[in-house]
């Protein structure tokens, strides 16, 4: 019973939505590395990543068919709209390394939600990082996880709320543990690429926290296109506030940054921080363009008017106060270490790795996908404006 009592203290404080059994249900010798009648299987661990679950059940393997795209729905988990969500797998046998990439598509957190929120579709198509066949592709050889966006919440939510006339489901967040628990056992790697545009790109920041502790002694490294953790200067409290509000994230993100997050207001700035201070050998890298138009709407849901006025209607941020915030980023990021990098364009483009431009995209020499290369053999650089 102690056991099932920590498990479920574990489940609560990480806002894993477990499908784990009450405890009553748990066979009584679970745990003790033997098993016994009622049990699947029995590691003696409550790492419910590696296989076996702490309530001594085997975790389904995904098997997927060689390059080629297949669909996994999992059970346990929700979109929106209460259907449930899951992933995309292009199965290379021959990979030892995985990508996890998270999709975009605006987010639901007013009463525009069906305006500003796109679900995506169920696969990407054969382009910029998905291409196989182009030899510059840093990733052409890894095994590949497509997660589309369902949630609205920047995969970062755990909140049923009422919005816009219908309870909206937000749990991208326990969705995405519930997605670790099957890939994790299902693809063992020795490198492991995290990786989302635009809402996909702002859920791997908040979710590399998790995804580095399922996959283990397994180094993740943390690629944000167009998703940048920018301080209250440009993200106004009120819009965080109402970001935290509206999607839960006091199970979540603030969860996860604790004491290292003063101020439940302005966390978007202070959770990066928290991770670099966590995990010191991280290693990631941050994409945008220095007057990124979507972002700098998306933030201006709290310049409606002006500064730190939240209201339906958004006056974009301007690029200078929006380029500032991406060079408080790069300034911070360097000061904690080598560690992080970044690639800033020129102009008010949004996102790159889903198009050919990662490839075309040069500044200095380099182009965006040899940055890449880069960043996952362990060198980080600062390149662009």
């Amino acid at each position: 019973m102690m056991r099932s009592i920590a498990c479920a203290a574990v489940v609560i404080a990480c806002g894993c939505g477990s499908s784990q059994p009450a405890g009553d249900d748990v066979p009584a010798g679970c745990g003790d590395g033997v098993v016994d009648s009622g049990e699947q299987c029995d590691d003696g661990n409550d790492n419910r990543f590696d296989g076996c679950r702490p309530d001594c059940t085997i975790v389904d393997p995904i098997k997927p068919p060689a390059m080629t795209w297949q669909y996994f729905e999992i059970p346990g988990t929700t979109c929106i709209d209460g259907t449930p969500a899951g992933f995309s797998v292009n199965f290379n046998p021959a990979a030892t390394k995985l990508l996890v990439y998270l999709e975009g598509g605006g987010a639901c957190f007013n009463q525009f939600c069906e305006s500003l929120f796109t679900r995506s579709g169920m696969q990407p198509t054969s382009s910029g990082i998905f291409d196989r066949a182009n030899a510059a592709n840093p990733v052409r050889d890894f095994t590949w996880v497509y997660v589309p966006y369902c949630t609205g919440d920047v995969f970062g939510g755990e909140a049923d709320t009422m919005l816009a006339g219908a309870t909206r489901k937000f749990h991208g967040y326990s969705n995405h543990t519930a997605f670790l628990e099957r890939l994790v056992p299902s693809f063992p790697s020795d490198q492991v690429l995290l990786t989302g545009s635009s809402a996909g790109g702002f859920g791997a920041a908040i979710n590399y926290a998790q995804t580095q502790r399922a996959f283990g002694d397994t180094p993740v490294t943390l690629l944000d296109d167009s998703g940048p953790p920018m301080s209250a200067d440009v993200y106004p409290p009120c819009l965080q506030e109402l970001w935290r509000n509206v999607w839960g994230f006091d199970k979540t993100a603030l969860a996860e940054c604790g004491s290292n997050c003063t101020d439940p207001n302005n966390f978007a700035a202070d959770l990066f921080a928290h991770l670099r201070t966590t995990f010191p050998n991280m290693r990631g890298g941050l994409f945008s363009s220095v007057g990124d138009q979507t972002i700098r709407v998306f933030a201006g849901y709290g310049w409606g008017g002006g500064y730190n006025v939240c209201q339906d209607i958004p006056t974009a941020v301007t690029t200078q106060v929006f380029q500032a915030g991406l060079d408080e980023v790069r300034a911070k990021a360097m000061a904690a270490g080598p560690g992080f990098g970044s690639y800033y364009t020129p102009g008010t483009s949004h996102t790159i790795l889903r198009t050919g431009n990662v490839y075309s995209t040069t500044i200095d020499g380099k182009s965006v996908a040899q940055w890449i290369g880069d960043l996952l053999a362990g060198t980080t650089s600062n390149i662009g404006p």
